[in-house]
């Protein structure tokens, strides 16, 4: 065992648990959860922040002075000497923080300012190395400590002096004092309740090309694999991506009053580069698409879901009802539960109660977080990889948010209260946020294009040029282009599967794994120290990739449900 995640459950936050999902989503594997006084043979400890007694807080000195490594989210005041740091005393809210130029700091992160909306602790440096500063967006002022490294003993310990998980949750999902059954007033002054709304005073508008979630995800998970490269046994992780690619296009639109000819003239544009589509159908418009167009269409590898209208500002409880009614008339129809969905207008009721509603009626993946007023396009919710939502209780929804980047109505019109793109800048745009994705963020490009934009009787831009420009970039850059629902299942099925078995001897290390469900092109990074690798006895050659900065080996294989798999990773090239 790798590293363990040590709780007593005494949460500081009802997030501070998500921790745990943050792992399972960065799928870092072969870890566990227990309490601080049952003693552990690991390594290396993931402490999320608690409220830790005297006794547990010495037993965690006392793992780190003999030698192990603690990385802790918001640890106690009381341990900070641990840390190399002085409290102040203070605390506050809604800051930003800056990567510094440190070794422990990947090098393409270097620099970056992040915005963290939880609760922080102030100290003062007392010794440890200052992997980010609190500062000054605009000024650039740095005086405390924000994420801090530090030998104590014969071991070190790294301290975010806030909440990660706290962090990622607000970042992801906004604020809840802003959900349509919370707030007073109207934060985008619409008349209507949009995901948007949540982020409208939270997210800076500086940063909305800046995957901020991801950063401050990614920052944790390196410094998991640096502990790791000093231990016996290497942190063994599964790309979030198929295949170990760099970033992946899921192209999606809605049928708001499109024609047959419309959506079959986006399905030959997409099709022509290798790509796949998935339509988001409103019930009005399901005489537009017969159960055997729908069979044909799923047959292609497209997809098809669902597109909920119940009104601009429906209650949770209007909601709740609409959306079970048009639902259970889109598999009496079709004959399927639609896996994944976008709502007209994207409207989206209280803070996770539109999320609830969701899984409720089996959908498994949602893209309603769509940057609107303000925003226009970018990453609304911190996030390319896209998140699991979770609840104000710290549960988790079995429902996946990849959010939508950027649109054709909001990129070309004048919604947004922002300047409308030309088509020829809505495309120099969308090339940037591939290379982007592609180069340094490493997640799911995801454009929402409306068919009836292949219009060319109306005042609107006809987009068939801008949606054939960046199908072909994708294929030029080596980016596949998956349907919603392939996606979808992918990262369900990724994230339910478990290492059951890994043992190193000499060069050679040893594991299996075990999936509830296939997983097609499942990929594993190769720890640095490894070059080959076999999948159940096949020799399986490792490819190169440009990944998080740096060249990586990854092995992909399609893995099948319920029967373990057994990996050999080598030394040598061949093992």
């Amino acid at each position: 065992m790798l590293f363990t995640v040590v709780h007593n459950g005494r949460w500081r936050t009802p997030w501070a648990r998500y921790l745990m999902e943050m792992l399972h989503t960065a799928g870092c594997l072969g870890w566990t959860e227990q309490g601080v006084m049952e003693g552990t043979t690991a390594g290396t400890i993931v402490l999320p922040a608690c409220w830790f007694p005297p006794e547990e807080q010495n037993a965690l000195s006392d793992f780190v002075a003999g030698g192990g490594t603690l990385i802790a989210s918001r640890p106690p005041l009381t341990m900070a000497q641990v840390f190399g740091l002085k409290p102040t005393g203070r605390i506050l809210r809604e800051q930003y923080l800056r990567l510094s130029a440190h070794a422990l700091v990947p090098d393409e992160l270097q620099g970056l300012t992040l915005q963290c909306p939880s609760a922080m602790d102030l100290y003062d440096p007392a010794g440890g190395e200052v992997l980010a500063w609190w500062c000054d967006p605009l000024e650039g002022l740095e005086r405390y400590p924000a994420i801090v490294a530090h030998a104590h003993g014969r071991g070190w310990a790294v301290a975010f002096t806030f909440d990660l998980a706290d962090c990622l949750v607000r970042l992801h999902q906004g604020l809840i004092s802003q959900a349509s059954d919370q707030r007073e007033g109207d934060p985008c002054g619409m008349g209507w309740a949009k995901p948007n709304d949540l982020f409208v005073s939270l997210l800076d508008a500086r940063l909305r090309l800046v995957p901020q979630a991801d950063v401050h995800q990614r920052l944790f998970v390196h410094l998991l694999e640096t502990a790791a490269a000093q231990r016996a046994l290497p942190l063994l992780r599964l790309w979030h991506l198929p295949g170990g690619v760099p970033a992946l296009a899921t192209f999606t639109g809605d049928s708001d009053g499109m024609k047959r000819e419309h959506l079959e003239e986006v399905l030959s544009i997409i099709e022509r580069q290798g790509g796949r589509y998935t339509l988001y159908l409103m019930e009005e418009h399901r005489d537009l698409m017969t159960p055997s167009d729908a069979d044909a269409l799923r047959r292609a590898g497209h997809g098809l879901g669902h597109h909920t209208w119940v009104g601009f500002s429906p209650t949770i409880a209007d909601m709740r009802e609409g959306a079970r009614r048009q639902f259970d008339g889109f598999k009496e129809r079709y004959g399927f539960q639609p896996l994944s969905h976008r709502g007209h207008c994207c409207i989206w009721v209280g803070w996770v109660e539109q999320g609830r509603i969701l899984s409720e009626n089996g959908v498994r993946l949602d893209s309603n977080h769509y940057p609107y007023v303000h925003s226009q396009y970018g990453f609304l919710s911190g996030s390319g990889q896209g998140f699991r939502f979770v609840d104000e209780g710290g549960d988790p929804l079995d429902l996946w948010e990849q959010p939508t980047l950027m649109s054709d109505d909001c990129m070309l019109q004048d919604k947004t209260f922002l300047p409308p793109f030309t088509l020829d800048q809505a495309i120099e745009r969308s090339r940037e946020m591939i290379d982007a994705l592609t180069d340094r963020w490493h997640g799911v490009y995801h454009p929402c294009f409306h068919p009836v934009y292949m219009r060319t009787d109306w005042q609107y831009v006809y987009t068939a040029p801008w949606i054939e420009a960046v199908a072909a970039y994708c294929r030029e850059r080596g980016v596949p282009m998956w349907s919603a629902e392939a996606w979808a299942a992918f990262v369900w099925g990724r994230r339910a599967v478990r290492l059951v078995h890994q043992e190193q001897q000499g060069g050679t290390l040893r594991c299996t794994l075990h999936a509830r469900q296939a997983v097609p092109q499942l990929a594993l990074l190769l720890p640095d120290q490894f070059r080959g690798a076999s999948v159940d006895g096949v020799p399986t050659p490792p490819q190169k990739r440009i990944l998080e900065g740096r060249e990586r080996l990854v092995v992909a294989w399609d893995m099948p449900a319920d029967v373990p798999v057994s990996l050999v990773l080598s030394k040598e090239e061949k093992p």
